[in-house]
């Protein structure tokens, strides 16, 4: 989750809570500019990775991540480099 965190941040994605008020397993991030979530939503799950919506009225503003299980390094870049080209409308 740290490198996932850092790598978001170099992004220009930022945190909703400091990572010390954070969960270990589950930490929710501001959308990108430009991009909603079930965009960001369809565009990762094509990817093969599942992301969370916020609630209530956070909901059309962050998004969720959870990492839990079997998650190697080589899945966390390609989530991030996933992320990265939607970021850059790719």
């Amino acid at each position: 989750m740290a490198r996932t965190r850092s790598r978001l941040l170099d992004l220009g994605i930022q945190p909703l809570l400091e990572e010390k008020e954070c969960s270990c397993v589950l930490h929710t991030y501001y959308l990108p500019d430009g991009i909603d979530y079930m965009e960001f939503h369809d565009r990762l799950k094509d990817a093969g990775f599942v992301i969370y919506a916020g609630q209530g009225k956070l909901a059309d503003s962050v998004f969720r991540i959870s990492m839990m299980g079997a998650i190697s390094m080589g899945d966390v870049e390609r989530f991030i480099e996933t992320v990265e080209k939607l970021v850059n409308g790719e």
